[in-house]
Formats: structure tokens, C-alpha cells, sequence
């Protein structure tokens, strides 16, 4: 189970007591409870965890771990933690809490799909076969045949592997219809003194693993002519195993909920499908193109949007 910025012990006890519930559910594995930045001290969390020790069961206890990354440093016990237990702990908590999603989100699974090809066609990934869609979307079979008619007019061809061959405007606008409701985006302003460039400071202090910036940055990070003064606003896409991402921390770096008509400082996308990814560049993590590109149309920068997907259309080539 990983965690991003707990700041209170007993949101600490408290995950802690779901782990060993998890544990005692399932006794043939450990299980591990990750924390990315707490802002609780290192010292009090193996306290407090060492505490835990003595209401919790001996055989189920065996089986817990925890994973704290702090400041670029990484602890744990009973063990220490390696980068590469870490990185493994990430990628599994994200792929096994997405995969049930797929069964409660209908016809969103269409999008899903497309928000993937496009992506390959942004980033020159090239064709792919059906069986990776399948995976990355988090669909069956039955479904990627269906959304692949739906858009032959686009593909290289009528069975995988496939790939784009252009942009798919039409199936892009429809996208951008019901974006804000696929994004579950939560908006918030600032309760303090905070401005975009503070904010952007405070949340690449937090070094959460699941916070990716996009928005007019993101989009100067993939397209560095992007014809734009300033930063409206800051946009970052979460990968969420339930229907919205924990936002807990928002509070931490000074934002509250946005009122109706109240301009907005950070806008949060939560991301489902199992394929999601970011890029890792200069100390951050970037969220895709895609995702970035649908941040500048809901931030209303369709010029920019225009110019965004024009960069891509004049190198892209496809197989």
C-alpha cells in the first residue's frame, strides 16, 4: 500500500492496522506499507511502527514491511530498502490496485485506448500488438476489436499490430467532451500566500512518485517553443486506484478546494489505466503528452493545443 505525505500519526496508526488486516486476509504474502514524504520524522515513524509491534500478532506481523522515502533517502524495516525493492513496490501497488477498475468503467475503456495509441503515435512508440493494448488499456479482447473499428479510419490497419497514422481529431473531440468527468479533475485555490511558482516548488519538494506536473509546464517540457508567457495555473495528473487520488496533500502545500467561479491555482487529473506512465526528467516527473495536451484545452489554450499536437504531427512516422 503506498501512501504520499502523511502528516498525522494516527493516518499513520491507521494504515498500519489496514496492512495488517491485508496480511491476516491473505496469509500467503507480505505485504508492505510504503510511504512516499511523510511529514512526520523518521525516528517517530519506526516508533511508532515498533509500537505496533506489540498489539499486532506475531505471524502476521512477520509478514508486514515498511518502505519510507524521505528526502531522497530511503529507509525501512525490518530491512532496509534498496531503490529497486522501492521501484518494484511502486510498480505493483499501481498495477494491482487498477486492474479491478476496468470492470466499473464502461464505456471509458474506449478512451483509455485512445489515450494510449495516441500516446505511442506522440512519443514514435510505433505499432503494437493487440495483447500489449489489452494490457495497457486494461481491456478484454472483444473490447480493443471493437474500439479499433471504431477507429480504422486512423490506423495503419484493420487488425493489431497497429498504430495511428494521424492524429484522430474526431475521437479527440468527442475525448475533450467528457474529459473532466473520465479525469475525475478536482481544482483547487490557494488558502495562503501561494503562487504557481511556490507551488510548483512545494510539490517537487515533496518527491511523491505519483504527482505528475503537466499542464503549460509539462507541455514546455515535451515542446520547448510553446508560444505562451507565463504559467496560468498548475496542472498534475495522479495515478488513482479508486475513482479520484488521494489529494490529501494539497492542504500541506497551502490549497484548499475551489470555490464556484473562484480562480484556480492546481488542478488534479486522476489517471486509471493500468499504461499510465510519466517521464522522469530534470528531478521530476512529467506526465505524458496526452495528458498534457488535454490540460491545455481545458485551461482553454486551444492555439497552444493547436501548436502542441502540430510538433508532434511534423516528426511522428509511423511503421
Amino acid at each position: 500500500m503506498l501512501l504520499p505525505g502523511v502528516a498525522e500519526l494516527r493516518s499513520f496508526g491507521a494504515a498500519v492496522l489496514r496492512v495488517a488486516a491485508m496480511a491476516e486476509k491473505d496469509a500467503g504474502r507480505a505485504v508492505v506499507l510504503a510511504l512516499s514524504e511523510p511529514r512526520i520524522g523518521i525516528e517517530r515513524l519506526r516508533e511508532e511502527w515498533m509500537a505496533a509491534a506489540k498489539i499486532i500478532r506475531p505471524e502476521i506481523w512477520r509478514r508486514m514491511a515498511l518502505m519510507v522515502r524521505k528526502s531522497g533517502a530511503l529507509h525501512g524495516w525490518p530491512a532496509k530498502t534498496t531503490e529497486a525493492e522501492w521501484d518494484e513496490c511502486v510498480a505493483t501497488q499501481h498495477a494491482a490496485a487498477k486492474a479491478p477498475l476496468r470492470r466499473e468503467r464502461g464505456g471509458e475503456v474506449f478512451h483509455d485506448i485512445l489515450r494510449v495509441l495516441i500516446r505511442q503515435w506522440m512519443t514514435g512508440g510505433g505499432t503494437v500488438s493487440g495483447q500489449w493494448l489489452c494490457e495497457a488499456a486494461g481491456c478484454s479482447h472483444p473490447t480493443l476489436k471493437r474500439a479499433l473499428h471504431r477507429l480504422t479510419r486512423y490506423l495503419n490497419g484493420t487488425r493489431p499490430p497497429v498504430a495511428l497514422t494521424r492524429f484522430p481529431t474526431d475521437e479527440w473531440a468527442r475525448l475533450l467532451t467528457s474529459s473532466d468527468r473520465i479525469r475525475c479533475t478536482e481544482r483547487y485555490a490557494a488558502a495562503a500566500d501561494v503562487t504557481v511558482e511556490t507551488l510548483e516548488q512545494a510539490i517537487r519538494a515533496l518527491h511523491c512518485d505519483d504527482v505528475w506536473l503537466g499542464g503549460v509546464p509539462g507541455a514546455r517540457h515535451y515542446f520547448p517553443a510553446l508560444d505562451l508567457v507565463g504559467t496560468p495555473r498548475l496542472d498534475v495528473t495522479m495515478p488513482a486506484a479508486g475513482r479520484r487520488a488521494d489529494t490529501a496533500w494539497t492542504a500541506e502545500v497551502g490549497l484548499r478546494p475551489a470555490a464556484e467561479g473562484e480562480p484556480v491555482l492546481l488542478a488534479v487529473h486522476a489517471v486509471h489505466f493500468p499504461g499510465a506512465r510519466c517521464e522522469k526528467s530534470g528531478g521530476r516527473r512529467w506526465a505524458d503528452p496526452v495528458e498534457c495536451l488535454l490540460d491545455l484545452h481545458e485551461s482553454r489554450l486551444e492555439n497552444q493545443a493547436k501548436d502542441f499536437v502540430d510538433s508532434f504531427a511534423a516528426k511522428s512516422k509511423t511503421p
